[in-house]
């Protein structure tokens, strides 16, 4: 299996989202100010796990569109119905063969759901043509003009392509209706083994990602502990469950690194224990070197929130894609020195995508992008758009001793000023 990472992206229509063909790394940040684009483009890649990676019984791709809203998807300075076009590029290296996953729909008024919603473009090919070649090969492609049709492309053994039609569902994605698909048994015999090997890689990938926003952790409930449950691996959007997953920690690996990483914030903390509490839960004791113990209910909520993003840098269940969102919410602008190291020398993610207001954490990453290990996006509005800042634009200020979020503080025009 491919070790795949989001290398660009492209949207048009969605919400007030314009992106073209951005280049992405390894570890992105977003900044911008509020309502500019930046939680709307980690919602691009949402809906993209949401419509691609299997589910059982409705459609994948209605109910992902039920979810982020229905009508309120278009832009509003498109009179519905209107056609919302996105293309994700996936690489395993920047050198690599690249994949591009297209996808266009109908989206009409929230009130006409389902009936006005529907695929209109799909298509999986590799984005550059192979030498010698004016076109890239595809795997499947929508007819534009009859969207219940589809073509499938695979290469025989004289490496010519070899083509096969068949009828789908416009509800869905192609990705989505595998078992229909094998009932034409052309397609299974001839198409279905590269269509499977390819799209399992994209499903796989959306499959890992994972998206946690800090406004949305809630550290009371994580206070009250987990009920126990020995199949909890991953952690869930709240947190709720960040004691039965370091339990499992605890058992896979154990904590020491995860200690580690937290002592960097609290120099005299021991370790981190996993603890009963009554017959049915489990919770978290912080012990410190003097033999002082405390229980989660004397912390902090911004100590809850630095423990749970320590365990996203040190999981040992790695993840295709890590989206933090304002991590730096609750916390100490110290500890945010230190987050940053975190989040540049992580491991338990593929790529990570950072949306931050805070001046401090873009501080940390200054010589890494000066390196180009980093990249910066800066989301726009009202002016609409999102573009990609290149070290040299900023080298001048480099050279002065300026930092990132030194410029982000008084208000440099190529980091999106200050908002009116």
């Amino acid at each position: 299996m491919l070790q795949l990472m989001l290398h660009r992206f492209s949207a048009k229509r969605y919400r007030h989202l314009d992106a073209d063909d951005l280049e992405l790394g390894r570890l992105n940040l977003l900044i911008g100010p509020n309502n500019a684009g930046k939680s709307t483009f980690i919602k691009t890649i949402r809906f993209a796990a949401d419509v691609l990676v299997p589910r059982e019984g409705s459609s994948a791709f209605l109910a992902a569109l039920d979810a982020q809203g229905r009508g309120e998807l278009l832009d509003r300075q498109c009179q519905p119905p209107g056609e919302i076009e996105l293309a994700w590029t996936l690489s395993s290296t920047p050198e690599a063969k690249k994949l591009t996953y297209e996808l266009g729909f109908k989206v009409a008024r929230s009130e006409d759901f389902p009936g006005g919603f529907y695929i209109t473009k799909e298509r999986l090919a590799y984005a550059e043509p192979a030498e010698g070649h004016n076109k890239p090969f595809w795997f499947f492609d929508r007819n534009r003009k009859d969207p219940e049709r589809v073509s499938f492309s695979v290469k025989d053994a004289a490496r010519s392509p070899k083509t096969l039609e068949l009828e789908v569902s416009s509800r869905d994605t192609v990705l989505q209706q595998h078992e229909e698909l094998l009932r034409h048994p052309n397609f299974y015999a001839d198409f279905y083994p590269t269509f499977d090997r390819v799209t399992r890689d994209v499903r796989d990938y959306f499959k890992g990602f994972r998206e946690y926003a800090s406004a949305e952790i809630y550290p009371d409930a994580v206070i009250e502990g987990s009920s126990r449950d020995i199949s909890v691996t991953m952690l869930d959007r709240r947190g709720v469950q960040l004691a039965n997953v370091l339990r499992h920690v605890d058992e896979a690996v154990g904590l020491g690194e995860y200690n580690r990483h937290l002592a960097q914030l609290m120099a005299d903390l021991r370790e981190v224990k996993v603890v009963s509490v009554g017959d049915t839960k489990h919770s978290l004791r912080l012990d410190f070197l003097d033999g002082r113990r405390f229980k989660l209910g004397e912390m902090s909520h911004g100590t809850i929130k630095a423990m749970i993003l320590a365990h996203l840098v040190t999981s040992p269940v790695q993840m295709r894609l890590l989206s933090l969102d304002e991590p730096e919410l609750n916390l100490h602008p110290a500890w945010l020195r230190v987050l940053g190291r975190w989040l540049l020398e992580c491991k338990s993610a593929d790529q990570i995508f950072i949306s931050t207001h805070s001046p401090d954490l873009l501080d940390v990453f200054t010589e890494a992008f000066r390196e180009r290990e980093v990249a910066l996006f800066v989301f726009n509005w009202p002016r609409r758009g999102v573009q990609r800042v290149e070290p040299q634009e900023l080298d001048t200020f480099f050279q002065e001793g300026w930092e990132l979020g030194d410029l982000y503080r008084v208000g440099e025009p190529k980091l999106g000023g200050w908002p009116a």
